[in-house]
């Protein structure tokens, strides 16, 4: 997007196209970096865990460890352990959509220039595939 109708100097021009370029970067390397944990988690068949998976793993552990260890009987503990192991399924699922949403929100934000918001709605649109964001067409 040229920066000329608010008068912006070449090297104004010049740091906008850097900060996009930088931004879609960041965004390839959520992209990247997700679908290795992905790949880790789900394809692999021996136990690789990425940061992200052990991230989640340990949070929701520690999380269901205190909140059980509140509970005076072991009936109670039990039935309660019982979600932990579904909770941190669904939030693996959940954290990975949402890297991904971000990721690709990035990235078409810097190629696209329309904002932020209008990146994520066009990823999320993308991902979800219900397609509820229309694409904007020049001319």
């Amino acid at each position: 997007m040229s920066l000329d109708w608010i008068g912006a100097s070449p090297l104004i021009a010049a740091i906008s196209t850097g900060f996009r370029i930088g931004i879609g970067l960041v965004g390839l390397i959520l992209v990247a970096a997700n679908t290795m944990s992905v790949i880790k988690t789900v394809v692999i068949p021996r136990a690789l865990a990425s940061r992200l998976v052990t991230l989640i793993r340990k949070t929701t552990a520690g999380t269901f460890g205190y909140l059980a260890g509140l509970s005076d009987s072991f009936e109670r503990r039990d039935r309660f352990l019982t979600f932990e192991a579904g909770m941190m399924l669904l939030l693996q699922l959940l954290t990975w959509l949402a890297v991904y949403i971000l990721g690709f929100g990035l990235i078409l934000w810097a190629i696209e220039n329309r904002g932020l918001g209008s990146g994520l709605t066009e990823a999320g649109s993308s991902l979800f595939t219900l397609g509820f964001a229309t694409p904007h067409r020049a001319g």
